[in-house]
């Protein structure tokens, strides 16, 4: 890992350090109210009615973004299971709530969650979320969109 106050490099991946894929940068959105004029470390702000929008692309590898893919294939694959379960525990013992197929979907879901963060930290990858521009701009007023 490298200090977080030292100024990452663009041809090197966020995630692993392997050479980064301009192609494969991650794009993260940070939002802000408008009107409030906060500091943007020169990228560009797109300006609207209800909030402005500032897009840092975070540089990847090919390996970490389809890493990031199979993250995201877990969480959908987890709250499909927990639903089915669910719906077959309901079937099993039909006093449970109607809601079962929901509760086990939920379940599922953060069961996935949970797996995801392990898998994650297994891999040695850092966050992107913990790009040193984005947490700058994030102490700077900006946040994730809600």
């Amino acid at each position: 890992m490298t200090d977080p106050s030292e100024k990452p490099k663009d041809e090197e991946c966020w995630q692993c350090g392997a050479p980064a894929d301009p192609r494969c940068a991650y794009r993260l959105s940070l939002v802000a109210r408008p009107g409030r004029e906060l500091e943007t470390m020169g990228y560009p702000v797109t300006r609207r009615i209800s909030q402005d929008t500032i897009r840092i692309p975070v540089p990847r590898c090919a390996a970490c973004k389809a890493w990031n893919r199979l993250s995201y294939a877990l969480l959908l694959l987890g709250l499909m299971a927990g639903a089915l379960a669910g719906a077959i525990a309901r079937l099993i013992w039909p006093n449970l709530t109607d809601g079962s197929a929901a509760i086990g979907a939920v379940l599922g879901c953060a069961l996935a969650i949970v797996a995801i963060a392990w898998r994650r930290r297994r891999s040695g990858r850092r966050s992107l979320g913990a790009y040193p521009p984005v947490v700058e701009l994030r102490k700077a007023g900006w946040s994730y969109p809600s």
